[in-house]
C-alpha cells in the first residue's frame, strides 16, 4: 500500500501514530524535526515548532495497512530464514566435500 505524504507543521510534537484525534481517520508521521525560530524583536522569546510528513488514512485503511506491514515483515523473516538455511546447507555440502575428498586421498594412498 502506497502512502501519501504531505508536508507539515504544528507547535506540538506529533505522535507516530494518532489513533485518537479523529473518528474517522488514523494519521501517520514521520521525518520529524524541531525548528528553533529566533525572535524577531528583541525582548521577544523565539518559537519553536515541528515540521514532518503526514498521511491520513481512515480506520479501514489503517487495518488494511497494518495487514500488508504484517505480511511483508514475515515475508522478510521468511526470507532471512531461507538464507540462513542456504548457508547452513553450503557450509555443509563443504564440510562434506572435504571430507570425501580427504578420504578418496587415503583410499588412493592406501591403493597405491
Amino acid at each position: 500500500m502506497e502512502l501519501n505524504y504531505v508536508k507539515s507543521q504544528s507547535s506540538v510534537l506529533p505522535k507516530a501514530v494518532d489513533t485518537t484525534s479523529s473518528k474517522t481517520y488514523v494519521y501517520l508521521t514521520r521525518n520529524v524535526n524541531q525548528v528553533y525560530e529566533e525572535p524577531k524583536e528583541e525582548g521577544e522569546q523565539g518559537t519553536t515548532y515541528y515540521e514532518f510528513e503526514v498521511a491520513k488514512l481512515t480506520k479501514d485503511e489503517y487495518k488494511l495497512y497494518l495487514e500488508a506491514e504484517a505480511t511483508s515483515a514475515a515475508n522478510t523473516d521468511s526470507q532471512l530464514a531461507l538464507a540462513e538455511l542456504a548457508e547452513m546447507i553450503d557450509a555443509n555440502n563443504t564440510a562434506t566435500e572435504l571430507a570425501l575428498a580427504e578420504l578418496a586421498e587415503a583410499v588412493f594412498a592406501n591403493a597405491e
